[in-house]
Order: structure tokens, then C-alpha cells, then sequence
């Protein structure tokens, strides 16, 4: 929408796309004081308002002023004003201002901030570690506070270091393995690695991490962990006591066989076999 004032604010036109954005007619206004806006705004936008077309005929341009502005039929529409003067043999004559709707732009920017809030707090309180990984410089490029505890690292810590260093002997061997494996495909690729804390500790974690593309190449990463040691000590426990077993039954000097609730043989002595 487009309109225009003279020297004493007084209206002298306004286009007809002011009945698709306000719902009220180029009547309504052409003719009419500047006040006549008023009923469309608040009292301290209407002030706003006016001081910027004061400054207008004082020759400076206004650009991109933010307004909510009430319709004809009571909706709030969101714009952006930008005037300049107009001017008649060297001096200021009027002003014409375009009035730009911006309600659904602002709607979805506050959707989208919305939606950057809950994923930002997803990552700063979801019970897992979260990271971003940048493959060109090898370096983090972001980390929640699950994993700066789980680790033992601050932020600024993880965002300086190899990520790589993390890894233990057994599970980063090769380098350019430990990328291929990561990269494996472009479906999430989860497995069990063993990690080092910054206090030397070692930890099991399930990782879960997903290759990010640039022009067709792998730019970088995110990835989920959560620490899984409890469990993996738990499984290790279980087949070491389960290999202890089996090498009592082998020395047995009878044959046992040992059984499940339903009946099911479940292990056997060796010893009498052959």
C-alpha cells in the first residue's frame, strides 16, 4: 500500500490495495488529517508515527518502521512503513510512504523461534549427550551440558580438542577407519564405542551419529550418546562368569546337564561326550 501527505499532514491519496490489507476504502482517509490513522494504532505507536512523518518533511527518509495495525474488521496486521519526502523546486512538498504487510513473515519468524527454543532446550536438558561435528577443521561445534558431564570437559574444552582424542586404542584404531565407520551411510549409524573422560576414566557409551552433506560431500556430523558402562560391565560380568562355567563343566569328571524351567538343556559337561 502506498499513500501520500502534504506540507499540513493532510492526506492526498492512498492505493487501492489498502481495502485488501485494512479492509477500508482510499475515501476513508483521502482528505483527511494525519489523525485520522489514529484509530487504527495505539496511542504510543500513533505518537511514533507522527513524530516520523514530522521528520520526513524535515527532509530525512524513515526506513522500515515497525507498526500493529488495527482492520476495519478488528484483525492485528503487522507492518513496515518506509517514507521519504517528496519534493517541489528544491523543497520539501510531502511525503509518500509504502506500507509493507508483514504479519505472515512475523508469524513465521516467531514460529520459527519458537521452535529453536524448545530444540535448544531439548538439547540442553534431554538425558543424553548431544554434539555437532565440523569434519573439515575436525573440531566440535557444539556440545550440551550432558556431555560436558558425562566427560568431564567444559565447552570451551570440547571446542578446542580432536574429537578423536576421546576414543580409546581399542576403539579408534585407524583414524581413516574410525571416519569410514562413522560415515558408513546416510541412515543414523549407531554403535557401542569405548571413550576416555578427562580424568582418565573409561566409559562405554551408544553413539548415534549422522553425517551432515555440503555440495554432495560429508561437511560434518551430529551426534547422540548415552553412557551405557553400567550395562556393558554388567554384559562383560555375565560372560566372564558364563566362561568360568564353561570351563568347570569341561573338567567335570561326569557328565552334567543343566536345565531351564521349561526343560530346555541349557548347558553340558564335555567330559563324557567323546
Amino acid at each position: 500500500m502506498i499513500f501520500s501527505m502534504d506540507q499540513n499532514l493532510r492526506i492526498t491519496d492512498v492505493s487501492p490495495s489498502v481495502r485488501q490489507m485494512l479492509g477500508y476504502n482510499p475515501e476513508d482517509f483521502i482528505g483527511k488529517d494525519f489523525s485520522e490513522v489514529r484509530k487504527m494504532m495505539q496511542k504510543k505507536e500513533y505518537r511514533i508515527s507522527y513524530l516520523n512523518a514530522k521528520k520526513i518533511l524535515g527532509g530525512e527518509a524513515i526506513h522500515l518502521s515497525g507498526y500493529e495495525l488495527t482492520a476495519r474488521d478488528g484483525r492485528k496486521v503487522l507492518v513496515e512503513i518506509s517514507g521519504h519526502p517528496m519534493f517541489e523546486d528544491g523543497q520539501v512538498a510531502g511525503t509518500i510512504s509504502v506500507v509493507r504487510d508483514v504479519t505472515a513473515r512475523k508469524a513465521a519468524e516467531e514460529a520459527l523461534r519458537e521452535t529453536m527454543e524448545r530444540y535448544e532446550h531439548l538439547v540442553k536438558h534431554a538425558p543424553a549427550g548431544i554434539y555437532e561435528l565440523d569434519y573439515d577443521r575436525e573440531r566440535f561445534t557444539s556440545v550440551n551440558e550432558v556431555m560436558c558431564q558425562c566427560l568431564g570437559y567444559t565447552r570451551d574444552e570440547f571446542l578446542s580438542m580432536d574429537p578423536f582424542d576421546l576414543f580409546t586404542e581399542g576403539s579408534r584404531g585407524d583414524r581413516k577407519r574410525l571416519i569410514a565407520e562413522l560415515q558408513a551411510n546416510d541412515e543414523p549409524n549407531t554403535k557401542e564405542y569405548h571413550v576416555k573422560t578427562k580424568d582418565g576414566h573409561k566409559i562405554w557409551i551408544l553413539l548415534s551419529s549422522r553425517i551432515i552433506y555440503e555440495k554432495g560431500r560429508p561437511k560434518g556430523a551430529t551426534g547422540v550418546f548415552y553412557n551405557i558402562t553400567e550395562r556393558k560391565e554388567s554384559e562383560l560380568a555375565l560372560q566372564k562368569s558364563e566362561e568360568r562355567l564353561r570351563r568347570v563343566l569341561e573338567k567335570m569328571p561326569m557328565m552334567l546337564v543343566a536345565f531351564d524351567k521349561s526343560g530346555n538343556i541349557i548347558a553340558v559337561s564335555y567330559t563324557h561326550l567323546t
